[in-house]
């Protein structure tokens, strides 16, 4: 929302004065009369020009050097000083430095000089005062308390005055005024609108219905009672002070132009536009003559006049009245100033609606960030950019994100404005359209029916505001399957729009779009059809063709379509809908944290998946090749934007990528420790660091700048296959089936597991491959049920070592080989070297453990690749830089207590053990120093760097990463996908039931946003409590993730279930291989289970053989190793025993 700015004049009476001399020490007592002397400078003009400023002039002088204070008080009039040298040169002023309305200056003053204080009162004021010097400088006010200071003074005021004066005087009723103002100004309209109703009294008795300090509370009451939402009670004092300012002064005075303002607002809120528009141009055509077009009061006008715009839908005509605003109030009162934020806010405001949302955001968190540090946390002000920014944020596909920004906007203007407000029932229709998106349709419903309450009665059964209302309610209404309530609400907010807005207005086009969507749902898609029609024309018009409502209005129109059974017709739609999705998210997606992408993109996927569903049979290269360029676009873009960061990284930047990776440690230590005494401390610990880390990410991404992430064709893909190569892509998500009868509309099927096969050499997509496999839910049971009888994962988490009986294997492998392979065989015959690009529970499988038919396994079939992207076959990465140093990490000192028998590496690494619990791994030890021997053998003069005991500390490992080109770290591994073990011990210990439950909120919030806190690497000293201000020992994926780790060629993870993570949708697992991917390494190894360590010892000695000594290419070198051991087992054990090799897999560079 934009805020409109009420004009507030205040009227008050000038005196005159002397020039006697002020001593330190002293003070004087004295009057400002009529005929004292104007007092004149830039800013008295400036900030208050309708009345001549007059005052007293002293002399000052002293003898001794130094600072000194001088103060004005007056209980009569707003204080204003002015220090002037013999020259007249102005050295200083003041005009709120001190509490209440009294002033302040604090200055050097040299003995030998002569000073002249001038004693002002500002606005007509008339009255007594007291002026005194004294030496030295005073204790500073507190900000916090200067609120109830400036309130008790001001109180005491009156009390003073009525003392004096009496119960009815001028005096009186405008100190009156001015604590009423206090009162607005604190947001306690209650306590303000009754001071202000006697002061109104007094004055129409003293001065007059229509004298001008009486019309100017007309006005001002006119702004508190709006705000109180009795527009009715509002509008009649604001068309009073209006018709008597007009008469009284004529149509182009100032103040007649101020009430112009003020009503042409008010008719604004009330809808009535046409009578709004004339009343506000003449305002600020007044306003402009005689102030220019840059005073803050001109700037108000303009603003308002483009809040008119911005409710009637011309945003191209309001956005350059709000670019002119903020550039005016940055001019003239600085980019700190709370009225610059508001212009901030504005501006943002139509940017978002004209889908800028990259440049809408910083907009508002600045606005936010000036209102808090000049008007505190909880002033009134805070509202609408707090409401902004959650409304961007749901544009974005975060409403979590958005709900507890329209929670505190919702305290503040409830308290602030009280609960039958509009500006109330704004923060009520935003907070309640969030927990609709959520879920919470009882918790949304109630916000919804008392937001369209509050506006029917403030502002009228046929306000826009209130048809809005009525739109969220009846998106609430329709999740809640009242298709019928549903339907009255939208036909009833059409029905206002349409009149109130014009038939082509956004909102009135949304209507149609909701009566549509009901329509289709009853299984009426010929019906919905032309209404949908309608709104892709219209919001093609308004929004272009890449905005977000732009794709939701082609996907309704495909869907409806598809449900007719037209579905080449269909399929034209969808194409648009998910190249619209694609360009918005082009041009936003750089700007975000990842976390912020994966939810932008998550939003879309609708349009992905039936844009696949609808070009199987006749486009079926067109839609896979459109969704190459939408899966995996969140790791692309952060490549992207890691490349360009590096590339142009400044001091600023670096200095935030440090406290970025101090706050990643902070979160881990956090999350990780082993005791805690409070646990609600704990959780607004996680909370603060999860917000502090987010927006350190989002400052490094908006350094790095714009990017732009190429999609690869299908051309591409199949031209940049080797011979005897294949590219196999998984997706795992439901499949569109279109409505079979009148009267029941199109659904999504249940989770199915689609391939495709693009080979060498296939051009435009000839010959691409799609199958689909059929449930994913069979295909996942038979996964799972082959890896925990062949990899004997379930004997692993208990510490038993990992094993395989071929025998027993041979059903499970038999089951899974049908859902899974044999349907993929016979399209790739001939091929060698398999490009896998696995979806949800595939990336838990290594192919190369395929038991076939035969007895023989598909390693020794073909070689697998695994990639995040298609970049990865493209070779995208440019030369390999070598081999030539290595850091190797093993026999890590954990410094914890021995584990029982078996394998120590599987059972403390397993989820659910706490981190304190990692026992020594004796193999590890051995194992490097065979890797740091061959590396000699191999380059004689290269750099080798060996870590073992106590020395891989995660300070030290941090340091050394980023420096060698091959990684080799043989360690425990850890992946708790539920939760992090030891904080929930220590929570269960100490805290109560609701506590615990908070805090599994905090946490679930923190690892759906930073999934890669749950799994990492772990380090010397993990088993130690942690020392302050030292790291935890655990090196997660999230850390890893901000390091710089573009000069390494080759990441070596021998530890167990690094290749492991969190799924999501289009990006694969996201953990441990995937962040040191991002981080620039050009190769990882990694293991998708727990192996004993000798095993593995074994298998990276006869992979460095292969890649060093006999040159081979990487993913070559892992599967000779991986196939000698094979063979090695079958001779030794009778048994290919696939646990021993195939947890480890190669993804991105295999040359």
């Amino acid at each position: 929302m934009s805020t409109p700015i009420l004009a507030l004049v205040l009227l008050l009476a000038q005196a005159g004065g002397a020039l006697p001399r002020l001593e330190v020490g002293a003070a004087i007592e004295a009057s400002i009369e009529d005929g004292d002397p104007r007092v004149e400078t830039e800013v008295l003009r400036t900030t208050h020009p309708d009345w001549p400023n007059v005052g007293k002039c002293y002399r000052i002088e002293v003898v001794e050097a130094g600072e000194y204070t001088l103060e004005l008080r007056s209980y009569y009039f707003d204080a204003y000083l002015v220090l002037r040298d013999d020259a007249d040169e102005l050295l200083d002023e003041d005009d709120n430095g001190l509490v209440f309305s009294h002033s302040r200056l604090v200055r050097r003053l040299e003995p030998g000089r002569s000073y002249r204080a001038h004693a002002c009162a500002v606005e007509g004021g008339r009255g007594p005062f007291a002026l005194a010097l004294a030496s030295g400088r005073p204790d500073p006010l507190d900000p916090r308390g200067r609120a109830s200071a400036d309130l008790a003074e001001g109180h005491k005021a009156i009390e003073e005055i009525e003392r004096r004066e009496g119960p009815a005087s001028k005096p009186l009723a405008d100190v009156i005024v001015r604590v009423a103002l206090l009162l607005y100004e604190q947001g306690d309209l209650r306590e303000a609108t009754a001071l202000l109703e006697r002061a109104l009294l007094i004055q129409q008795e003293v001065l007059g219905p229509e004298h001008a300090d009486t019309l100017s509370t007309v006005n001002t009451l006119g702004v508190l009672y709006w705000n109180r939402g009795e527009l009715a009670t509002a509008r009649t004092m604001y068309e009073r002070a209006f018709e008597a300012r007009e008469r009284l002064l004529g149509p182009d005075h100032p103040r007649t132009a101020t009430a112009a303002n003020n009503l042409g607002l008010l008719l604004t809120q009330q809808g009535e536009w046409l009578a709004a528009r004339p009343l506000l141009e003449r305002a600020l055509a007044v306003k402009e003559a005689e102030l220019g077009p840059e005073h803050p009061d001109t700037t108000v006008l303009v603003m308002n006049l483009g809040y008119l715009l911005l409710q009637l839908g011309d945003w191209s005509a309001a956005r350059p009245l709000y670019e002119r605003a903020l550039i005016a109030r940055e001019k003239v009162l600085g980019p700190e100033h709370p009225d610059t934020a508001v212009a901030l806010n504005n501006l943002a405001d139509v940017l978002s609606r004209q889908g800028e949302l990259v440049a809408a955001r910083p907009l508002l968190e600045r606005a936010i960030a000036i209102t808090e540090s000049t008007r505190g946390v909880e002033d009134p002000r805070l509202g609408p950019p707090l409401a902004n920014l959650a409304l961007l944020l749901q544009k974005q596909g975060d409403p979590g994100a958005a709900r507890p920004l329209l929670e505190r906007a919702l305290a503040i203007q409830e308290k602030a404005y009280g609960p039958d407000s509009p500006n109330t029932a704004a923060s009520l229709h935003g907070l309640g359209s969030v927990l609709g998106e959520l879920g919470d349709l009882a918790g949304a419903r109630e916000l919804l029916e008392r937001a369209l309450a509050i506006r029917e009665k403030s502002l009228g059964a046929e306000n826009e505001a209130t048809a809005s209302a009525l739109c969220s309610l009846g998106v609430v209404l329709e999740a809640a399957a009242d298709h019928e309530g549903a339907r009255q609400s939208y036909q009833r907010a059409l029905a206002i729009q349409e009149m109130a807005l014009g038939a082509q207005h956004p909102a009135t086009v949304l209507s149609v779009s909701n009566l549509a969507v009901i329509l289709w749902a009853e299984g009426r898609p010929a019906q919905a059809e032309p209404y949908f029609e309608r709104v892709v024309a219209a919001f093609e018009t308004c929004y272009g063709s890449s905005y977000p409502l732009t794709a939701r209005a082609h996907f309704n129109l495909a869907m409806v379509l598809a449900d007719q059974g037209r579905e080449e017709e269909a399929w034209v739609h969808a194409r648009s809908a998910l190249q619209a999705s694609l360009s918005a998210a082009a041009g936003t997606l750089w700007s975000l944290t990842e976390s912020e992408r994966m939810l932008l993109l998550g939003s879309g996927e609708s349009n992905a998946r039936l844009c696949l569903a609808l070009g199987e049979q006749e486009h079926q290269a067109e839609a896979y090749e459109l969704w190459l360029a939408w899966s995996g676009l969140v790791s692309r873009s952060l490549l992207e934007s890691r490349a360009q960061l590096l590339a142009r990284v400044s001091e600023h930047a670096h200095e935030v990528m440090a406290r970025l990776r101090e706050t990643q440690a902070a979160i881990s230590r956090l999350l990780h420790q082993e005791t805690s005494a409070d646990v609600a401390e704990v959780q607004r610990g996680l909370g603060q660091l999860r917000d502090r880390r987010n927006g350190l990410e989002r400052e490094l991404e908006r350094a790095a700048g714009p990017s732009s992430v190429q999609p690869v064709t299908l051309a591409q893909l199949a031209d940049g296959l080797e011979a005897g190569s294949a590219w196999l892509d998984f997706h795992v998500g439901p499949r569109f089936q279109p409505a079979t009868r009148p009267g029941k509309p199109g659904s999504w099927s249940e989770d199915h597991l689609v391939a495709w096969i693009v080979r060498h050499g296939q051009a435009h997509g000839q010959g691409l491959v799609q199958l689909d496999l059929g449930p994913a839910a069979p295909i996942e049971a038979a996964l799972d049920g082959y890896l925990q009888v062949v990899v004997g994962r379930s004997a692993a988490a208990r510490g038993v070592a990992a094993g395989s009986s071929e025998a027993s294997s041979g059903a499970a492998g038999r089951e899974l080989l049908a859902y899974l392979w044999q349907p993929l065989a016979s399209r790739l015959e001939g091929i060698q070297r398999v490009f896998v690009r696995p979806d949800s529970f595939l990336g838990a499988l290594p192919f190369e453990v395929l038991l076939l038919a035969d007895g023989s396994y598909l390693l020794e079939e073909r070689s697998f690749v695994y990639v995040q992207s298609p970049l990865d076959v493209l070779g995208a990465l440019g030369p390999s830089g070598g081999y030539r140093s290595l850091l190797a990490v093993g026999g890590v000192d954990y410094a914890g207590r021995a584990e029982p028998p078996g394998d120590p590496r599987a059972d403390a690494g397993a989820p659910g053990i706490s981190r304190r619990r990692w026992a020594a791994l004796p193999g590890t030890g051995d194992e490097v120093r065979t890797v740091s021997r061959l590396h000699a053998r191999a380059f004689e003069d290269g750099q080798r760097v060996l870590l073992v005991g106590a020395e891989p500390s995660e300070e030290r490992l941090k340091k050394e990463l980023s420096e060698h080109s091959v990684l080799h770290l043989a360690t425990h591994g850890f992946f708790n996908p539920e939760r992090a073990v030891s904080l929930w011990d220590s929570a269960r210990r100490s805290a109560e039931p609701v506590e615990l439950l908070e805090l599994e909120q905090e946490f679930h919030a923190l690892v759906g946003q930073l999934p890669g806190l749950l799994c990492g690497v772990v380090c010397a000293g993990a088993n130690e409590p942690t020392v302050r201000g030292r790291d935890d020992g655990l090196l997660t994926a999230e850390e890893v993730l901000w390091l710089d780790l573009s000069r390494v060629e080759l990441v070596v993870l021998s530890a167990c279930q690094t290749a492991l993570g969190e799924r999501r949708a289009g990006e694969g697992m996201i953990g441990l291989r995937r962040a040191f991917g991002l981080a620039g390494a050009r190769t990882v190894i990694s293991s998708l289970w727990s192996v004993e360590d000798q095993a593995t010892a074994r298998l990276m000695q006869g992979f460095y053989e292969n890649l060093w000594v006999k040159q081979m290419g990487r993913g070559e070198a892992l599967r000779a190793a991986q196939l000698e051991m094979l063979a090695r087992n079958r001779a030794e054990h009778g048994d290919a025993l696939p646990a021993t090799w195939g947890a480890f897999v190669l993804s991105r560079e295999w040359r």
